[in-house]
């Protein structure tokens, strides 16, 4: 998805019950103009943050924790 769907015209991408965020760190990688933020449960964004970091995503990707 990240390489075929065209987001060109997309500036930030909300993954909502994104789990540990490998989607959207595969797409925040291949579209470095876009921002994003994940939204799940606290204690799964919790765990997603460390990924974020170590991928050089933090100052791209927020990470939210709430019940959808």
């Amino acid at each position: 998805m990240a390489t075929t769907y065209d987001f060109s015209g997309v500036r930030h991408l909300v993954n909502v019950g994104g789990g540990n965020g490998a989607l959207l760190t595969g797409i925040l990688k291949a579209h470095p103009h876009l921002k994003g933020t994940l939204l799940d449960r606290p204690k799964v964004v919790e765990r997603a943050s460390p990924s974020l970091r170590e991928l050089g995503l933090s100052g791209r990707c927020e990470t939210v924790g709430g019940v959808f």
